[in-house]
């Protein structure tokens, strides 16, 4: 996968079963990827599953974006999920994708109180990101 990530922000150790995770400069931000390989696991259901994950976390989820394609390696589906007590007033945002049996769960985390800049750049994680192709 690749993903461009903003100057200053910083990898730290993954939560358990992540591959990837980020923090902005000031600590209000942060980027999680997990990489699933399962190839049996149709998008719809890995898409039913990630929204049933985000309400858990955060309290709420919807889809806010779909991207269709021809094929699901084509398809894009950005979740989110407002700001709530659950969530201690963060906001999520999700990028799922899929390429050949992986499947691809962006996840990023903006503070109630982070900065324009640290939301502009969670944004730019979300939009640079793309699986490899199989």
């Amino acid at each position: 996968y690749t993903l461009a990530l903003p100057g200053g922000w910083r990898r730290t150790e993954p939560p358990a079963g992540a591959d990837f995770a980020a923090t902005s400069a000031d600590g209000t931000a942060e980027a999680t990827l997990w990489v699933e390989r399962d190839r049996r696991l149709g998008f719809d259901a890995f898409e039913a599953r990630s929204i049933d994950q985000l309400r858990e976390l955060a309290g709420n989820a919807e889809v806010s974006e779909r991207v269709p394609g021809p094929t699901p390696e084509q398809t894009v589906v950005r979740l989110s999920a407002d700001a709530s007590p659950e969530s201690g007033g963060a906001t999520y945002e999700v990028t799922l994708r899929s390429a050949g049996p992986y499947r691809y769960f962006l996840s990023t985390m903006v503070a109630a109180d982070a900065s324009a800049v640290a939301r502009q750049e969670s944004e730019l994680i979300q939009s640079s990101f793309f699986p490899e192709r199989e």
